[in-house]
């Protein structure tokens, strides 16, 4: 049914411009999420150990698949959001994204839509479509995205150095303020 976890693609009118497929990794964050999510801290009174559920993604422009330099490491973008394009997806010590970037001014993560659940393919996905101004909004006519994220309930949308649980280091899908991008993450069991 799935080729890969996560499929990130770029429209122009609904033609598309750039499909990239993936398959992202539970950091060590996730993992311990999901242990705790299984079990209870009390049985008496019964008490879950996790009460927290995933929420919200994240892009950046980081990891070591971002081989668009011109873009990223150039003005506005490395003024804005400077750092380095080392970090993998093989990595499960990975605790956030390298260079978050904002999805609107003041926001750097998106809530994500309720799941569509099988129970025959056993997963959860999630799917939206990102607007022309979203990422590539103001100055930003365009984004090289390399980097998505999957983020608890308890993030803090206004900064961008929250934990994450899950985590792909993508090549380069170049948002412009032209397209639009399709966003499908497979959580599959």
């Amino acid at each position: 049914m799935f080729k890969g976890n996560i499929t990130l693609t770029t429209r122009e009118r609904g033609k598309i411009r750039q499909r990239w497929e993936g398959d992202n990794i539970w950091v060590d964050g996730g993992r311990t999420f999901l242990s705790q999510l299984m079990s209870y801290s009390s049985y008496a009174p019964l008490t879950p150990a996790e009460d927290r559920r995933v929420r919200y993604i994240g892009f950046g422009i980081g990891g070591y698949r971002q081989t668009n330099l011109g873009l990223s490491d150039n003005p506005p973008l490395s003024v804005d959001y400077p750092g380095a394009n080392t970090q993998t997806d093989m990595q499960p010590a990975v605790s956030q994204i390298q260079r978050p970037v904002r999805v609107s001014p003041g926001v750097f993560l998106r809530e994500l839509p309720v799941p569509t659940i099988s129970s025959t393919f056993f997963y959860a996905q999630y799917s939206f479509t990102l607007g022309l101004t979203d990422i590539t909004y103001g100055s930003y006519l365009y984004m090289p995205i390399s980097e998505v994220a999957l983020y608890l309930t308890d993030a803090n949308t206004a900064v961008g150095t929250n934990p994450i649980v899950g985590y792909e280091a993508s090549e380069p899908v170049l948002k412009t303020q032209n397209f639009t991008l399709d966003v499908n993450w497979a959580v599959r069991f």
